[in-house]
């Protein structure tokens, strides 16, 4: 076995050791020198490593890890699994700056983890469709405005599975981070959707094979969300769970953090909206709002219609509104929430900023139409 190989079987045996964290471990291979000598301290060297739990005195150095170990790598190489360490350049550089960033990680599909620009999108399992909506937006203007951009969810239901779809179609890549094994597909229901995301993304995970999709997981690989990505917008959330978890460890390493408002009273609203006012997290209507946070300029001029040009200086939801009051004439103010899935006040805010830049004038009975 080669040096880096033998090196990659203990790093991987020492976050099998359980109960162990990310930071203790690189704590161990920092004073060691190397995951091997690591992995062999003996007790009397753990004592001069201040602030370690004993219970790690006994957990080094045993022989079923490195089996384990072994027998990890070998399912790996089978099943065409690519193993990550911290010490890796291929590893992502954006992750392992946090201090509780894995030891290793388990890769499936055509991953760029270093990608330029990368962005999480999270949210309830419980979405609806004006969350779905924004989202898929979202990703459709960050794919119009030519922006390389690598998006990373967790599959599960709702927003996550929404994001990974809408990358899909437009033709951006997408990682998923699993909270179990690279063997066991959680929802199993997304299997179809992981084998797309293979050929542009793939799946991620630092939990060994057979690890099932315990609760507690999600929790623990959050953080791997939060730490990869330039940016994490919160689309829709309670005002506890999961998606919040995210944007506060999001928050805590210094990431940018948006999130989509919603209607006071929407119970999945309400996280996005909390997270707003206590300003940890920009309000996100358009891309042009994460452009300007970001400094992201579109990478070259858009294509667009002839007729778009008309429309030069708005946000792509402008445009779209007046597209449809251009194609229709005349439109009211509920047709086009419907039509756009998005609340009527918030059409009444984005009508009243195209009246003011005198693009369009109202009618009777909240309609509007293009101003002559």
């Amino acid at each position: 076995m080669s040096k880096s190989k033998s090196e990659q079987k203990f790093l991987l045996a020492l976050q099998m050791i359980e109960g162990v964290g990310p930071a203790t471990l690189r704590k161990l291979i920092d004073f060691a020198g190397s995951a091997r000598e690591a992995f062999y301290l003996n007790q009397k060297q753990l004592k001069d490593i201040p602030r370690l739990h004993p219970k790690l005195y006994g957990a080094l150095g045993n022989s079923k890890t490195l089996e384990s170990a072994d027998a990890e790598l070998a399912f790996c190489q089978k099943h065409n699994i690519k193993v990550l360490s911290y010490l890796d350049p291929d590893y992502p550089q954006r992750l392992k700056h946090c201090k509780d960033a894995p030891v290793v990680l388990f890769c499936q599909g055509n991953i760029d983890l270093n990608y330029r620009k990368i962005i999480g999108i999270v949210g309830t399992r419980k979405a609806t469709v004006y969350g779905t909506s924004l989202v898929e937006r979202l990703i459709e203007d960050l794919a119009a405005h030519q922006h390389q951009v690598l998006i990373v969810s967790g599959l599960a239901y709702g927003i996550d599975i929404a994001a990974h779809k809408a990358a899909l179609e437009n033709g951006l890549p997408t990682v998923g981070v699993m909270g179990s094994g690279s063997d066991v597909i959680y929802p199993s229901s997304h299997r179809n959707i992981v084998k797309k995301m293979l050929k542009n993304g793939g799946v991620i995970t630092e939990f060994p094979k057979g690890t099932k999709p315990d609760r507690g997981n999600f929790v623990t690989r959050n953080r791997v969300i939060a730490g990869m990505v330039d940016a994490l917008i919160v689309a829709e959330s309670g005002e506890r769970g999961g998606s919040l978890i995210t944007a506060d460890m999001a928050f805590s390493y210094n990431r940018d953090v948006f999130a989509f408002p919603g209607k006071v009273g929407d119970t999945y609203s309400a996280g996005c909206n909390k997270i707003i006012k206590t300003q940890k997290a920009a309000l996100l209507e358009t891309v042009s709002d994460i452009e300007y946070v970001m400094n992201w300029a579109p990478e070259t001029a858009v294509s667009e219609p002839v007729q778009t040009s008309l429309f030069e200086g708005l946000s792509p939801q402008e445009r779209t509104i007046m597209e449809l009051i251009v194609e229709d004439g005349v439109v009211a103010v509920d047709y086009l929430a419907a039509k756009l899935a998005l609340p009527v006040s918030h059409i009444s805010g984005v009508l009243l900023g195209l009246e003011l830049k005198n693009m369009v004038k109202s009618l009777p009975g909240n309609q509007y139409t293009k101003s002559v």
